[in-house]
C-alpha cells in the first residue's frame, strides 16, 4: 500500500507518466508478462514496450527469463531510492555547471535550513556535489558518519543505538540513514576525499556507548573496518579537545552550517567561493590543534 502511494506521488511530481504508473501498480503484486500487463493496464501490446523499456533503463523494474519474459518490481523501496538518487545527482550536476559559469564576484547564494529534514537534503547534496571532497566539523555530541559507515547492517546497528541515546541532527529513519550512507559510499568510490574533525569527549563517549551496548568484539571490528577504509580511500579523521557548537560541511563552492538548540535544528547553506576559502583556513588551523584518531584508537 505504501509503495503504491509513493508511485502516485512520483507521478504527481512529474517523475513518472500514467503508463509507467499503471505498469508499476500491477508489478507491485507479482511478476507479469508484457501480454498480461497489456490486458490488465489496457495499454495496447504494441505500445507497452516503450514504457516498459523506460522503466528498465531507470532500473525501477527488470525482466527475466526467455520469451515470454516476465517483468518484476523486486525490492521496490531500494529501487525507488536509487531512482531518486539518480534524479538528484542530475539536478546537482546541472546546478554545479550553472554556478561555475557565474562570475566569482556574484553575491553569495544563501539558503535557510529550517528543519532537520532540510539538513538531510543539504547534506546529501553536499556529498553528491563536491568535486574533490568534503571537509566536516562535527558538532559536540555528534560522531561523523565517515567513522562508522562499515557495512549497511552494522552501520544501521550503530545508527539505531545512537538514536536511542542522544538527540541527532537528522536521518532518524533507516531509509534516510541509508540514503546518506549510499551518498558517502558513492563519493568514496569515485575518489573523493573526506576530512573530519570530532570533539574528544564526544568521540570517547561514542566508543564507550558502542562497546557497552554492542560489545567489545563489535567495536574492534568497527575500528578495523574504519582503518581499512582509511587505507583504501582518502580519509583523514582528527580529534580536537575544543567544544564544537555546530555542524560544518565544506565543498569546493559551498558551506553548510547547522546546529541544534533545545531539540530544534536550524542552519544555512552558503554558495560562495570566498566563504569557502575562509572556512578552509579555519579548518587548517583546527587540524593544527588536533591529533590524528589513530592515537586514540590504540588505547581502545
Amino acid at each position: 500500500m505504501q509503495t503504491k502511494s509513493i508511485i502516485k506521488e512520483l507521478k504527481h511530481r512529474g517523475y513518472l507518466n500514467q503508463k509507467q504508473v499503471l505498469i508499476l501498480d500491477e508489478l507491485v503484486h507479482s511478476e507479469i508478462s508484457a501480454k498480461e500487463l497489456s490486458k490488465k493496464t489496457k495499454i495496447p501490446l504494441g505500445r507497452i514496450y516503450e514504457p516498459l523499456n523506460l522503466l528498465i533503463s531507470q532500473n525501477l523494474i527488470s525482466k527475466k527469463g526467455k520469451k515470454p519474459c516476465l517483468y518484476t518490481f523486486e525490492e521496490p523501496q531500494q529501487r525507488i531510492i536509487s531512482f531518486m538518487k539518480k534524479k538528484f545527482d542530475t539536478f546537482i550536476h546541472d546546478e554545479n555547471a550553472i554556478i561555475d559559469m557565474l562570475d566569482e564576484k556574484t553575491p553569495p547564494k544563501i539558503e535557510l535550513l529550517k528543519t532537520k529534514e532540510d539538513f538531510t537534503f543539504y547534506l546529501i547534496k553536499a556529498i553528491s556535489s563536491c568535486k574533490k571532497g568534503l571537509e566536516t566539523v562535527a558538532r559536540h555530541g555528534s560522531l561523523p558518519f565517515i567513522f562508522y559507515l562499515s557495512n549497511k547492517q552494522d552501520f544501521l546497528k550503530v545508527r539505531d543505538l545512537i538514536n536511542t541515546k542522544r538527540t541527532t541532527i537528522a536521518h532518524t529513519t533507516d531509509t534516510k540513514a541509508i540514503m546518506v550512507y549510499n551518498a558517502y559510499q558513492e563519493a568514496l568510490e569515485s575518489g573523493k576525499y573526506f576530512d573530519a574533525i570530532c570533539n574528544e569527549e564526544t568521540f570517547l563517549w561514542h566508543m564507550n556507548l558502542i562497546k557497552k551496548h554492542l560489545g567489545k568484539e563489535f567495536l574492534v571490528q568497527l575500528i578495523k573496518d574504519f582503518k581499512e577504509r582509511c587505507k583504501k580511500y582518502d580519509i583523514k579523521f582528527y580529534i580536537i579537545k575544543e567544544y564544537l557548537p555546530m555542524q560544518i560541511f565544506i565543498t569546493h563552492n559551498t558551506v553548510v552550517l547547522f546546529h541544534i538548540h533545545l531539540g530544534v535544528g536550524s542552519g544555512i547553506e552558503i554558495q560562495n567561493k570566498e566563504t569557502v576559502t575562509l572556512y578552509n583556513s579555519m579548518i587548517k588551523d583546527m587540524v593544527k590543534r588536533s591529533k590524528g584518531v589513530d592515537s586514540y584508537l590504540k588505547k581502545i
